[in-house]
């Protein structure tokens, strides 16, 4: 059991084994690890001086996000506010059930943010980390169906910085599908305050200033590989099935439609879901290929902004005259988890595959 404290500056090719999830060297990482860190308590995992301040980039952008979009929606409706709010919790909470599905309006949108976003990165980050895609041989094509607030670009650009080849060395972009123009609308602008929060910080923003005018979002499902014949293709669905039948009906027929026209070019799948709505899933996956995985957490502690933003909103709706009701003014003073305890990333449904298999 060697003591010695040293850094890491670079991971050379294999020494990542994506079979076993673990590293060939392993630094101590941050002396000063404490559980506020993300890594905490497995600091020893993989860190260096920017980790912390991407961790806080994303966290900044999420609580200025989730800020002025309240502040938009009480100059709007200053009388309905928290009646509204209240409307938008119950919607949000549907998304633990397995056949509802949130409204997704702009009152459910920085709900979502503030309450989703942080998790859906880390369930990214760990998956992509232990069961990395294969090399592309040519421009990548990431398709996102049901795109939402952006977790997708977010945590692309977050691993890009980690030295993963397979974004750093092909000309990548992001096509985003999405029923919902709030979501979509808010996505779009956690993704600037993302940038500029990671700007301030020196923190290296190539890729994310390379892929930002690749991202296109839409309510429709256009085929993405059209018009370019050496593209090759991810396929991702990342908490985006729900019990409804027409929107059940619609992720499955592009699937099929897309696996069934670019099968030579499709790398790399990955769809997700609550574990409540695997039975939904199953029927989106490939029989015989791919694999179930139970996603490990990679990262640990609390958003402090965010949960610092949600403790003042709990505040100012003490003195309203009209303030929600208990369980919803319970809701504000929980901390923001990267992994919460109620509700972890071990226990979604998610199922992978890649070309090689």
């Amino acid at each position: 059991m060697c003591r010695r404290r040293f850094r890491v500056e670079t991971l050379e090719d294999g020494a990542f084994d994506p079979t076993t999830g673990r590293w060939d060297v392993v630094a101590l990482g941050n002396p000063g690890c404490s559980s506020h860190s993300a890594y905490y308590p497995r600091c020893w995992d993989y860190w260096s001086p920017d980790e912390e301040k991407w961790f806080e980039a994303l966290d900044e952008a999420i609580s200025n996000v989730f800020l002025k979009e309240c502040l938009r929606l009480f100059c709007q409706q200053p009388e309905g506010f928290t009646t509204q709010l209240g409307r938008a919790f119950d919607s949000i909470e549907r998304l633990q059930s397995p056949n509802k599905q949130p409204r997704y309006d702009e009152w459910d949108a920085p709900l979502y943010v503030s309450w989703y976003q942080a998790r859906q990165v880390h369930l990214l980050c760990a998956i992509l980390k232990r069961y990395p895609p294969p090399p592309s041989g040519g421009p990548l094509r990431v398709v996102d169906v049901g795109c939402g607030a952006w977790a997708v670009p977010i945590a692309l650009a977050m691993l890009a910085v980690r030295g993963h080849r397979w974004l750093c060395d092909c000309q990548v972009s992001i096509h985003g599908f999405d029923s919902s123009g709030p979501m979509m609308r808010i996505g779009r602008e956690l993704w600037r305050e993302f940038r500029c929060a990671a700007k301030a910080r020196g923190l290296d923003t190539r890729f994310a200033d390379r892929v930002t005018d690749r991202i296109i979002t839409s309510a429709a499902y256009p085929d993405p590989l059209a018009g370019d014949a050496s593209a090759e293709s991810w396929l991702l669905a990342i908490h985006a099935v729900y019990g409804h039948r027409e929107p059940q009906r619609d992720v499955r027929d592009f699937l099929q439609t897309h696996r069934t026209r670019h099968a030579s070019r499709l790398q790399y799948e990955i769809l997700t879901t609550d574990r409540s709505k695997r039975h939904l899933l199953e029927s989106l996956v490939v029989d015989g290929s791919g694999r179930w995985i139970v996603p490990q957490p990679i990262w640990k502690g609390n958003l402090s902004a965010t949960t610092g933003v949600r403790e003042e909103l709990h505040k100012l709706l003490e003195e309203c005259r009209s303030p929600m009701t208990d369980k919803h003014m319970n809701y504000l003073k929980n901390p923001v988890r990267w992994d919460p305890s109620r509700n972890p990333i071990q226990r979604y449904a998610v199922w992978v595959w890649k070309a090689s298999q």
